[in-house]
């Protein structure tokens, strides 16, 4: 599923903007909700790890 169907373009942008490190800076972005933080927050986050 492509990013932009589970995030809005804004979200992402805050996410690449903050590279948060954790499941509780990925909630403090705009646009993460707990469901969301809960069902992608491993995902995202490996990904920013690896950049």
């Amino acid at each position: 599923m492509p990013a932009y169907v589970i995030f809005t373009d804004a979200t992402l942008m805050a996410i690449a903007e903050d590279r948060p490190t954790d499941a509780a800076g990925l909630l403090a972005i705009p646009g993460v909700g707990r469901v969301k933080c809960e069902q992608y927050a491993e995902a995202v986050l490996a990904i920013l790890a690896t950049e």
